[in-house]
C-alpha cells in the first residue's frame, strides 16, 4: 500500500474514532442521538452532517472535527480550524435538506463543533493533561479504541455551541 493510502486510512480512522468520542460524550451530556453521518442519497450531493441531536426541543447539527497528537507541540493547532466559510455554506446547504426532509423546517436549530485531539502516547498525554487542566471546556475521555489495535486513546473534547446560527 503507498504512503499515500496509508495516510488516508490513518485520517479516515482518526475521523471515526474523533466521532465515536463525540458520540459518547453527547450521551453523557444528555444529548439525544437522532442520526449520524447523514447525507442526501438522490440528486446532487450537498454534503454531509456528522451528528445529528437533540436537547431542549432543539436540534443540533454536528461538525466533528478530529486531530492526531503525535508530539507535544502539536496539540496546540486547532481541529475546528478546518471549518471555514465554504464548510459553513456546505453544511447550511445540507442541513435545510434535512430540515425539508424530515418536515421540521419550523424547529429552532444550530450548528455546533465538537473538536477532538486524540493521542496514543501515554507522556505526550500527560503533558498534553496538565496544559488543558485549567480549561473547564475541554474534557478528557480516555477509551478503548477498537480501530488502532484496541488501544487505550487518550481523548479531549471541545464543544463549540452555535458557530452558525
Amino acid at each position: 500500500m503507498s504512503r499515500k493510502k496509508l495516510f488516508e486510512k490513518e485520517q479516515s480512522n482518526i475521523g471515526k474514532l474523533g466521532e465515536k468520542v463525540a458520540l459518547l460524550y453527547l450521551k453523557k451530556n444528555q444529548y439525544k442521538i437522532i442520526q449520524s453521518n447523514f447525507y442526501n442519497r438522490k440528486g446532487k450531493r450537498l454534503g454531509e452532517i456528522d451528528i445529528i441531536a437533540q436537547k431542549n426541543n432543539k436540534i443540533i447539527f454536528i461538525e466533528v472535527k478530529s486531530r492526531l497528537i503525535k508530539n507535544a507541540f502539536n496539540f496546540y493547532i486547532l481541529p475546528e480550524e478546518n471549518i471555514n466559510v465554504n464548510k459553513i455554506h456546505r453544511l447550511q446547504k445540507i442541513i435545510h435538506y434535512y430540515l425539508f426532509q424530515t418536515q421540521q423546517e419550523n424547529i429552532p436549530w444550530q450548528l455546533d463543533a465538537i473538536s477532538v485531539w486524540i493521542s496514543f502516547e501515554k507522556n505526550i498525554s500527560n503533558k498534553i493533561k496538565n496544559h488543558f487542566l485549567n480549561q473547564n471546556n475541554i474534557y478528557y475521555m480516555p477509551i478503548r479504541s477498537f480501530l488502532f489495535k484496541k488501544t487505550k486513546a487518550h481523548c479531549w473534547v471541545k464543544h463549540l455551541k452555535s458557530i452558525f446560527i
